[in-house]
């Protein structure tokens, strides 16, 4: 209800070229998608395979990015905490999947919880939308594995902050199929702590094969 009195108000603008009418235009989207980021998704090297550069030890086996946090994406990513618009997120969803390869039929999508302080602010979970939004055009299963059990928030930490505080952070209290792909979905990954920590709750939890997608990867000044 919000999101559309707001598009009335304020009707959405393309974070990219500027355009009236949607949070991403048909022609920005398809130039983001055509080319996405291509680097490790743990240090931003060039990646050998499956999004990883091959010395980033990590507890999952593949990962996808859409873009860069430094360009129309991460601006999208901005717009939608800042302005709560559930419209943008579903497009960054759509773009998210868009961005996937064909996954294996029955692959798991496991959004990275938010904290509960951020979901009330805004009045929704945005990493929720933006897994639904994949779900709906991958036709995929969501599942909740995931709690969240820190408060601590990771903007404007340290990367050994963030290290540490991804270690607290969350728990799985059920157990997993090993025989399942659990695909992680989050917005933005900077050092990779809170991804990596999460793809070892669900390690720990039998999960045995854990891919991860993401929107923007952004780097620590």
């Amino acid at each position: 209800m919000i999101d559309k009195a707001l598009s009335v108000v304020a009707p959405h603008h393309c974070y990219s070229c500027g355009q009236v009418g949607t949070p991403m235009c048909d022609n920005c989207k398809y130039n983001i998608i055509s080319e996405p980021f291509e680097g490790c998704i743990g240090c931003g090297r060039a990646a050998i395979r499956h999004g990883l550069c091959g010395s980033c030890k990590v507890p999952y086996s593949r990962a996808w990015v859409v873009d860069a946090y430094r360009g129309p994406v991460g601006e999208a990513i901005k717009g939608m905490k800042i302005v709560s618009m559930r419209e943008t997120a579903k497009v960054l969803g759509m773009m998210l999947a868009e961005t996937l390869p064909d996954l294996p039929t029955g692959t798991v999508l496991v959004p990275i919880p938010t904290l509960r302080s951020h979901v009330r602010q805004r009045g929704f979970d945005h990493t929720k939308m933006i897994a639904k939004s994949v779900s709906k055009h991958l036709q995929l299963p969501i599942e909740y594995p995931l709690q969240r059990v820190g408060r601590s928030m990771q903007r404007g930490s340290s990367a050994a902050q963030r290290r540490r505080q991804a270690k607290e952070a969350f728990i799985v209290e059920k157990q997993l199929d090993p025989e399942q792909i659990y695909l992680l979905v989050d917005d933005v990954v900077t050092t990779g702590a809170t991804i990596r920590e999460a793809s070892a709750q669900l390690r720990q939890a039998g999960a045995k094969e854990i891919w991860v997608a993401v929107l923007a990867r952004e780097t620590l000044d």
